[in-house]
């Protein structure tokens, strides 16, 4: 039996989606993003994650972290989204904003 076991990402997988996520929602917990600005960074984004699709295979490997940095980005959108919708305060029907 061994006495150290090596734990990857690959058996725990929400460790990596975790931290963006979190990330977004303390962004938009404290900071009150507008809806509008997260869903033309969130559709920037994605548009940019497409666009580095089409690179050849030596430039996608020398912008690697580009990749990294966008899909980052588009868990803190996730996670402004979600928290943004989640907040009764921003529903249309909420005794608050009358």
């Amino acid at each position: 039996m061994a006495f150290y076991e090596n734990h990857s990402y690959k058996n725990f997988p929400f460790v990596k989606i975790l931290p963006g996520l979190v990330a977004g929602i303390y962004l938009q917990w404290h900071l009150h993003f507008y809806i509008n600005q997260m869903l033309i960074s969130f559709a920037a984004t994605v548009v940019l994650f497409i666009a580095t699709s089409f690179l050849p295979s030596a430039k996608k490997y020398f912008y690697g972290w580009i990749n990294g940095l966008q899909l980052f980005m588009l868990l803190v959108c996730t996670g402004v989204l979600l928290t943004w919708f989640a907040n009764i305060r921003n529903h249309e029907n909420w005794f608050g904003k009358s």
